[in-house]
């Protein structure tokens, strides 16, 4: 019997793209954990909730991915300050723009400081859309609004003087555009690059003004070799191939400076 040529390709590729999958998890994969570790890090210890009322914090969550985890919607996160507790809140989420507002408006019960997710199934991700030089947006942005407050004892709240809270979500353009890596999906996790992204840049500034020698040559010999991207990668994963040592060390250097800072 026969195999016809498509279907041969076909097998080829699906060994070859297993082949490389295994590769690439081997070599790889300890600099993706570490590039996501830093990630996560500054999520939860850099990037603060804002205040939607006295003793109220919230966040709006418009990305697909957050903290390692793949969401299937936007959703609102939201929790009360240690001390604080309310028994029930009515809330309206808009993303608007000048052509259209999508908007979801629901209760929370028993606000404690333990976080609550509920989702804004109304409102989509906001993904860019790239049209010749035009970049499209689904909103420009997000209100978050407070329609009643109950207090732990089931006492409405003075909402008198109580302004919406009200922000433009700030989007990464070289990931959308391709250019870097972002948030990617491989073996059933979710790693983050961006951490591996910036070192390789680091990597490129320190290639281009160090080494060889001060003069002019010697500097437009260095920019011009290393505005090769590829190259700089190269040298990047030469010392990160398997255990991420460089990577590592760079991590090591920002924990201490965090923990230098918060003391």
């Amino acid at each position: 019997m026969d195999i016809p040529a498509s279907g041969i390709i076909g097998l080829l590729k699906v060994l070859f793209k297993s082949l490389f999958n295994s590769i690439e998890r081997l070599f790889f994969r300890k600099a993706y954990q570490i590039s996501t570790a830093h990630h996560l890090h500054r999520e939860m210890f850099w990037s603060r909730p804002d205040e939607l009322y006295p003793g109220i914090k919230y966040r709006v969550l418009w990305r697909p991915y957050y903290l390692g985890e793949k969401l299937l919607m936007p959703m609102l996160w939201l929790k009360a300050d240690k001390g604080y507790e309310f028994s029930k809140i009515a809330l309206s989420v808009s993303a608007k723009n000048e052509k259209i507002c999508y908007q979801d408006n629901f209760h929370l019960y028993g606000i404690t400081n333990i976080p609550v997710k509920t989702a804004l199934p109304s409102i989509p991700f906001r993904n860019l859309i790239f049209r010749g030089n035009s970049v499209l947006t689904p909103y420009d942005d997000i209100v978050v609004k407070i329609d009643e407050l109950y207090d732990a004892g089931g006492d409405a709240v003075d909402l008198i003087g109580v302004s919406p809270e009200f922000f433009s979500p700030f989007d990464r353009l070289e990931e959308a555009l391709g250019w870097e890596k972002g948030d990617v999906e491989l073996w059933g996790e979710v790693f983050n690059f961006r951490f591996i992204e910036s070192e390789i840049k680091e990597l490129e500034i320190r290639l281009i003004h160090r080494g060889f020698n001060n003069r002019v040559f010697g500097y437009e010999f260095r920019k011009k070799l290393f505005k090769r991207k590829w190259l700089v990668k190269i040298i990047f994963w030469s010392k990160n191939i398997m255990y991420g040592r460089q990577l590592l060390s760079a991590y090591n250097n920002y924990i201490k400076d965090f923990e230098t800072y918060k003391s």
